[in-house]
């Protein structure tokens, strides 16, 4: 038994994913607060615990039931019952709409607004959510919004500029089609920026690549355009699948689908605007010069550091990686951007150093991690030095780095300084003597003197 217990926590370690016994730990004492972002994706039972440690009634929910891709059988009208029937003193709950986006172009959200129609029409609105259509406040490039691609030859096209692109990701359903893709188109063999749609959740990306996200479901889709599974649980999550996928585009969408029958291609791909003009996703398997239209691309390894940086914030360290392989190897080739090569080897140590961490951390000692942010800040990697030093609750080290980020005036830590904060002396020397603050430090200690 205890062999199955080891497996099952190996196999969440891999997959980065928490079980209930791992949400319950982090609510095992009361909070003041508590924000919760996406709450379509959590159970009645995860939802009662976190109102359960919240001290107030300073609740704040965010999701959209839009974006529910996992049975959770979520809807306002149950959240609020769970919350009233714990919060006795609440009589009413604020809900607000937000119906503008900056995310999306206003073509591309016109479009994402008619994939909304046809899944209220086709699958029925949920009784208690807001199905109104989105407003685009972002000025990004948007003329070309959404393409189709059904032959293999095309998306050999589509996979061969893939890499150049600084701002791409690749969607599909699951294991098998990514797996799919690595082993039968080479360009893809060893790139990490292949994600499932239950991984893609928060990230966003210039262009998406959607692989057969209809064709692996067409035998769902078909059911949800005959009109007989109205208010379907089922197909509800496999249509907002899609739905997920296509919102994470900032400017453009190559749809990708080798096995489309025509009345789904109708229903799905060609549409009206307001005013009546005629919309259609541009099918561009005949003229493959237009693919290029519909994804960005760049020699310029200042865009891939840029891009790296995205997927280090949202925690993706391997595709972060990956991006600054790219900006390397594009600074070696270009004498303008040689003197960017320094700078992308430290930032690769870097992310080297947050991966091995976040590999072992489960079982490293407090003292070990203490020294991993040692070493994250003999790199300048501030942010996630912190990070480590807030896990450790590790004061003196983060009030120093409160200070050198210009959050705290150097007489609030004089104790902290005159401690042994940092192990290593070269801490000491790239952090804490640095010019600025060693100035700083001596006039304190003189005014002390005196």
């Amino acid at each position: 038994m205890f062999k199955i217990y080891e497996e099952y926590e190996e196999v969440k370690k891999k997959k980065d994913v928490k079980d209930d016994n791992d949400f319950n730990g982090v609510l095992n004492r009361k909070y003041d607060c508590i924000i919760v972002y996406e709450i379509q994706d959590l159970t009645e039972k995860q939802v009662k615990a976190i109102v359960e440690s919240c001290n107030s009634n300073l609740l704040y929910f965010y999701g959209d039931p839009n974006q529910t891709i996992n049975p959770t059988f979520f809807s306002f009208s149950r959240l609020t019952g769970v919350i009233k029937s714990i919060k006795k003193s609440i009589s009413e709950i604020n809900k607000e709409l937000l119906k503008e986006t900056y995310r999306s172009g206003p073509y591309l959200i016109k479009y994402i607004n008619h994939l909304s129609d046809v899944r209220k029409k086709y699958i029925g609105a949920q009784k208690d959510c807001w199905d109104e259509h989105e407003k685009s406040l972002s000025k990004s490039r948007d003329d070309k919004w959404a393409c189709l691609i059904e032959k293999k030859e095309s998306l050999e096209e589509v996979f061969s500029i893939f890499f150049d692109s600084d701002d791409c990701i690749i969607i599909v359903n699951d294991e098998d089609d990514r797996k799919f893709l690595k082993d039968n188109f080479i360009e893809l063999t060893n790139t990490s920026l292949i994600l499932l749609v239950t991984e893609i959740k928060g990230l966003e990306s210039k262009n998406i690549i959607a692989y057969n996200l209809i064709s692996k479901n067409k035998q769902r889709f078909e059911e949800i355009l005959s009109e007989k599974y109205k208010r379907s649980t089922i197909h509800r999550m496999i249509f907002n699948r899609l739905y997920v996928s296509l919102t994470r585009a900032r400017e453009s969408i190559i749809i990708c689908e080798t096995d489309l029958a025509e009345p789904i291609k109708e229903e799905m791909f060609k549409y009206s605007d307001e005013d009546g003009s005629p919309r259609k996703v541009e099918e561009v398997d005949d003229n493959l010069e237009l693919v290029q239209s519909y994804i960005t691309l760049s020699k310029n390894p200042n865009a891939f550091i840029k891009s790296a940086k995205k997927f280090q914030e949202n925690n993706f360290f391997i595709q972060a990686k990956e991006k600054l392989e790219k900006a390397r190897d594009l600074a070696k080739e270009n004498e303008e951007f040689k003197q960017l090569e320094g700078t992308i080897e430290r930032q690769i140590r870097v992310l080297d150093l947050i991966m091995e961490y976040e590999n072992k951390k489960e079982t490293m000692p407090i003292e070990k991690k203490n020294n991993f942010a040692e070493k994250l800040l003999q790199l300048e990697e501030t942010q996630y030095a912190r990070k480590i030093y807030s896990e450790t609750l590790n004061k003196d080290a983060l009030n120093i780095l409160e200070y050198m980020i210009g959050k705290k005036e150097l007489k609030e830590i004089y104790e902290s300084i005159n401690a042994k904060v940092f192990e290593s002396e070269d801490t000491y020397k790239h952090i804490v003597l640095s010019k600025k603050f060693e100035e700083d430090y001596n006039s304190l200690i003189n005014s002390y003197l005196k």
